[in-house]
């Protein structure tokens, strides 16, 4: 398992080299399969390198490693500004218990490296509440979203676990 934070700055590697070709810039994900849908690379100011996650992509510890250059996809800034700007709204939203109280911010995704399905989301209670009793760390099983789109956790009080 590694957290969406991890996954930033990671190099990628053509397999078989040794040398990073470029970085990983941000992470896409679709939020309705709750997967890993791909990942912007960082490029020059008016490109922009989408890889999209599939076969011949790999997650290893060290860095993202592709089979060849011909994975990666062109993608315009349009696109990029929007599916980014989508993405960034979803992750600073407001996590709710199942009566409707809020508990925290929604901060980070655990991330199954081989599969690339979100397992965990990280809510975040606040700066003080966070040291003092760690963030919280919810299984996406226990998550619904209503028709106003607020993220609601099913069961409150189930399924919790601190982080020191």
């Amino acid at each position: 398992m590694v957290t969406r934070w991890h996954l930033l700055r990671l190099p990628v590697r053509v397999q078989g080299r040794l040398r990073h070709w470029t970085l990983v810039q941000e992470v896409v994900v679709d939020w309705q399969s709750m997967t890993v849908e791909g990942f912007v690379l960082e490029s020059s100011p008016f490109r922009t390198l989408y890889l999209p996650s599939q076969n011949g992509v790999r997650v290893t510890p060290t860095g993202i490693e592709i089979l060849t250059r011909a994975l990666v996809e062109k993608r315009t800034r349009r696109w990029r500004r929007d599916r980014v700007h989508e993405d960034w709204i979803y992750r600073r939203r407001q996590v709710y218990d199942g009566t409707g109280g809020a508990i925290g911010l929604l901060k980070d995704l655990v991330i199954d490296e081989e599969t690339l399905v979100v397992r965990r989301i990280i809510v975040s209670r606040g700066l003080l509440a966070d040291l003092l009793q760690g963030s919280l760390i919810v299984p996406v099983e226990q998550l619904a979203q209503d028709a106003t789109g607020q993220i609601k956790i099913r069961q409150p009080g189930v399924g919790y676990q601190g982080t020191p």
